[in-house]
């Protein structure tokens, strides 16, 4: 009895090491704190979003705070993330974010928010998940509904990227 549980033992441990040794990770982060670098943004057209100073954690992913982007090293769905914290130096300005993939945006993945006061803090997040491929890059697109140029201050921020699994 000893000799069959020991061997039912030894081939839990067997099949546990096995699973997860097959399974990939990769993740990625980029953030700021504290920033108090303005960006201006003209005429509601698209731009990226180039506060992040800080990469954190990364695992077969490439996180490059002085590019504003995570690069992918392994192609698979991903769990996107970001969170941020801005100042607009117009009153009633609605900004707009969206996750870009190789300067292309996704579709249908984006988040408002209007500033009632000039210089107000005004705080927003998005999250979606995606296939994408290795060598691809993610970035923060944002623009806003002024008819002429607004001054953005991004006060604090991340960009976060979690593979959930292979995907099609």
């Amino acid at each position: 009895m000893k000799k069959i549980l020991f061997f039912l033992f030894l081939t839990c441990i067997v099949e546990a090491q096995g699973i997860s040794s097959n399974l990939i990770r990769a993740y990625a982060s980029i953030y700021t704190h504290e920033n108090s670098s303005v960006q201006s943004m003209q005429d509601s057209v698209f731009i990226k979003v180039t506060a992040y100073t800080n990469n954190g954690l990364s695992y077969n992913c490439i996180a490059d705070a002085d590019s504003d982007r995570i690069e992918i090293l392994q192609s698979g769905d991903y769990s996107l993330n970001s969170n941020f914290s801005t100042k607009a130096s117009v009153a009633g300005v609605t900004f707009i974010t969206v996750f870009c993939v190789d300067n292309i945006e996704i579709p249908d993945v984006y988040t408002e928010r209007r500033w009632i006061n000039a210089n107000d803090n005004s705080s927003a997040a998005m999250s979606c998940q995606y296939h994408l491929h290795k060598g691809q890059h993610i970035e923060i697109w944002a623009r806003h509904n002024h008819s002429s140029a607004v001054n953005i201050t991004v006060t604090s921020a991340n960009l976060n990227i979690t593979y959930i699994g292979a995907g099609n």
